[in-house]
């Protein structure tokens, strides 16, 4: 689903959607990510200051948990970049938020350091 470069040289290969192994991920300090969605689209994120993401998953009854929207973050600044996939309807979008306010106007957990003078860029292929 996405690779990770350090800053160092050395990658890490991340898993699937509802597996993304993100906790398993060196904590060094991360020079880009490349995500790569099940639509064909792939999703580069360089010079950040920090990056995360959230899986949500609801439950039907019915058919039990699955995953609806994969959120990877960016942040710059206060400035959070955040791309939002619909695992669904296969369709990504984007949106803006301050940082502590990133998700559902909360705070969340799990960021990893990028680099602090880094030259933020994104790019959706």
């Amino acid at each position: 689903m996405y690779t990770v470069t350090f800053t160092d040289g050395s990658t890490f290969k991340g898993g699937e959607i509802t597996d993304s192994k993100w906790n398993d991920m060196p904590d060094k300090q991360i020079a880009k990510i490349s995500y790569k969605l099940d639509n064909g689209q792939t999703i580069k994120l360089e010079g950040y200051h920090a990056y995360n993401h959230i899986v949500e998953k609801s439950v039907i009854v019915t058919k039990g948990l699955y995953t609806t929207k994969l959120i990877l973050m960016a942040k710059k600044g206060d400035d959070i970049l955040l791309l939002i996939y619909d695992c669904q309807r296969k369709k990504l979008t984007y949106d803006t938020k301050i940082f502590g306010q990133e998700y559902n106007n909360k705070p969340c957990t799990g960021w990893k350091i990028g680099m602090k003078n880094g030259k933020p860029k994104s790019d959706i292929l």
